[in-house]
């Protein structure tokens, strides 16, 4: 199946180094933001800013434009917004395939998949890929994600979960967990973890582990989706030895993996399109339990909640 998801093509150009790691304000940055734009293009996506005129939304503050994020919009036929999204800025010292170009390239395989094989009653799906998500703009004002929630085209109250991608193209660097990928912040929405489960079901490349988002923080896009108080699926492989390093390249992904991610994250986005409602409404201890079901899972063996705590944390140091 995940044949159907190649992303290699759209990784090979992302990463390439004559980018010089898609910088905000320079060229690479305007070359890889067109590709996307001519991607979601082809795809048939509506353009989402400027009542459906434009692809791009600059991201200015204080009088300064600092980047520029791209959306387009497949409409549906339900209430509501399913979000998808992932930044495609990086560092000039390093081509950035993992960070983000593999999440990039996982969101324009999945536009390509809906419009081969479009969902006939779903919610709309935004698509979008985010400028500026790298320091200085982490956390900031002028973050594209931040910016795009703050000034955004449909009622924010509307979008039931956003989905984010970050460093999802290489095997998780612990014996034994090679093949995983981590799906954080699903202790928030009952919705967003039985999602989760259900488009889990039948994969067999990828294992995927819920796990909560205070293990690790608001590390990237998801940021101001629970700054807000929406629903949110943080999805990732954690950090390599790769991680803002000039051997961020394509040389070091596991494009087999990426292609089960995008295959998995198509599975999610029609899950989370159909008629289920989307709150946030769980309580930690009561995800504490499903965490260790699913660490469970995992190992072949019953966990408790006590061992799980001390085998994540484990897990948390060596990413």
């Amino acid at each position: 199946m995940t044949s159907d998801f190649d992303v290699r093509e759209h990784v090979t150009f992302l990463a390439d180094p004559a980018l010089q790691g898609r910088v905000p304000g320079s060229d690479g940055s305007r070359v890889a933001r067109e590709y996307i734009i001519n991607t979601f293009r082809k795809c048939g996506l509506v353009p989402l800013f400027d009542g459906k005129q434009s692809f791009t939304q600059e991201i200015h503050v204080d009088g300064e434009i600092h980047g520029v994020n791209a959306g387009g919009i497949i409409e549906g036929k339900r209430p509501g917004y399913v979000l998808v999204g992932a930044h495609y800025d990086h560092f000039s010292f390093s081509p950035g395939a993992d960070d983000n170009a593999a999440a990039v390239a996982q969101v324009l395989a999945v536009a390509e998949h809906f419009d081969r094989h479009p969902l006939p009653n779903g919610r709309s799906i935004l698509f979008l890929a985010f400028d500026c998500e790298e320091p200085p703009h982490f956390h900031q004002a002028s973050m594209g994600s931040t910016f795009f929630a703050e000034n955004c085209p449909v009622p924010l109250d509307e979008i039931q979960v956003a989905i984010i991608l970050d460093l999802t193209g290489h095997r998780v660097p612990v014996p034994g967990l090679e093949d995983c990928l981590f799906a954080i912040g699903t202790e928030y929405a009952t919705a967003a973890h039985d999602a989760v489960i259900e488009a889990a079901g039948g994969k067999r490349e990828i294992r995927i582990f819920c796990t909560s988002n205070d293990r690790v923080g608001d590390m990237s896009d998801h940021h101001v989706f629970h700054l807000y108080g929406r629903p949110f699926i943080f999805l990732s492989c954690g950090r390599n030895q790769h991680y803002h390093q000039s051997t961020d390249s394509i040389e070091n992904l596991d494009l087999p993996k990426a292609a089960a991610i995008a295959s998995f994250l198509a599975s999610l986005m029609a899950t989370c399109a159909d008629d289920r409602e989307f709150s946030i409404d769980m309580c930690g201890r009561t995800f504490r339990e499903k965490e260790a079901a699913g660490l469970s899972r995992l190992l072949g063996r019953q966990v408790g909640i006590s061992e799980a705590e001390s085998i994540i944390q484990s897990l948390r140091s060596k990413l």
